[in-house]
């Protein structure tokens, strides 16, 4: 809840309403459509509804509302959306934020999110594990698994049996993300559903999410992928902070989606470096896997989502000894670290996209 003086706001963030009963196993607990209609005719009666542009001024400039306010957003584009626009929220002039993920629109391929609740929702458990684990790379394939992974994914997941609590754990924290997108992208061929048809069913389609631009709701990008780049900053012993501007500190591109250092530099310009082992330890820095990295990237997750009204941004999250700490959340971030650390481009498709997204036009040559 955000006040100002008299005002306050909260914003309330829907994802599933759909019926239930088409799901018979846990995967997707769904808010039922006729409980969604009681939520909003509750909330109608007793707040304000604000518009999105009520809002971005409020936020941005300190304007006053009416009164307690409350702000809703959807999120992911699902299909379902586009039709609880025109049946609940347009009758009762309600406008909302979408926030669409944009892979669905542009690539025609799902979330792998998406995938696997879709997947868990549509199979007995014990064939959802045996099937996802018979796709799975022999070097991937768990061993035993650790007191430590147990009490962990426990902990995570609370109101799961132990067995899905460890699969989801694994799934989301311990597997690289390429490997389970793929998986879930074959497990759905063999179900005989091809990604195009899926993301079809399950999203929204480009022509829907124009109209609810043109009838006035807001459109916020909920990523493509949603950390194009990640980079280390690793301070030398002499520096009591990691700004890549002191002397003699590092830096280093790392595979977002494994959490491996991919090259590792020091300097600028005519002195830029590129250094294989780190100059103070001698132990090797490329090929490093870094620590709880699935982790990390469910932290950034996390954060971007908490902080969706930043579009763009970046943060700074320390590897510590009891895991992923967020040290802060930056507004954007220097176009150059990540430029410095791969030794490439930062304005890839992916980056383009989401930038034009957000309503950035860029000048043609």
């Amino acid at each position: 809840m955000k006040h100002h003086s008299d005002s306050g706001l909260l914003i309330i963030n829907y994802h599933y309403i759909r019926e239930s009963v088409q799901y018979p196993y846990p995967g997707i607990h769904p808010l039922e459509p006729q409980a969604f209609i009681e939520q909003i005719n509750w909330l109608k009666d007793r707040y304000h509804i604000a518009t999105p542009h009520e809002v971005e001024h409020f936020y941005y400039r300190g304007k006053s509302l009416p009164g307690p306010s409350i702000l809703l957003t959807f999120d992911d584009g699902l299909a379902e959306h586009g039709t609880l626009v025109e049946e609940v929220l347009r009758p009762l002039q309600i406008k909302a934020v979408f926030f669409i993920s944009s892979r669905p629109l542009l690539e025609h391929r799902a979330s792998m999110v998406h995938k696997i609740h879709w997947l868990r929702a549509s199979s007995k458990p014990e064939k959802f594990r045996e099937d996802f684990f018979s796709l799975l790379p022999d070097k991937m394939q768990p061993a035993e698994i650790g007191d430590g992974i147990k009490e962990k994914a426990l902990r995570t997941y609370p109101y799961d049996t132990p067995e899905n609590a460890q699969l989801k754990y694994l799934i989301n924290f311990q597997l690289p993300h390429d490997t389970v997108d793929s998986v879930t992208s074959i497990m759905l061929k063999n179900r005989g559903i091809l990604e195009p048809e899926f993301c079809e069913r399950f999203y929204m389609r480009p022509s829907q999410v124009s109209i609810l631009h043109e009838i006035g709701h807001m459109i916020g990008c909920h990523g493509h992928s949603h950390a194009p780049f990640a980079v280390l900053k690793i301070p030398s012993s002499t520096n009591i902070a990691d700004n890549y501007w002191r002397k003699d500190n590092l830096i280093a591109d790392v595979d977002f989606e494994s959490g491996v250092i991919r090259r590792a530099i020091r300097g600028k310009g005519v002195n830029l470096e590129e250094i294989i082992k780190h100059p103070e330890t001698g132990e090797n820095l490329v090929g490093q896997v870094l620590p709880d990295w699935q982790e990390v990237i469910q932290v950034n997750k996390f954060c971007a989502q908490l902080f969706a009204p930043l579009r763009y941004q970046s943060l700074d999250i320390a590897l510590s000894s009891e895991g992923p700490i967020v040290v802060e959340v930056n507004t954007g971030c220097s176009f150059e670290l990540p430029q410095f650390a791969s030794g490439k481009g930062f304005l890839t498709d992916d980056v383009r996209n989401f930038f034009e997204s957000c309503g950035w036009q860029f000048q043609s040559n």
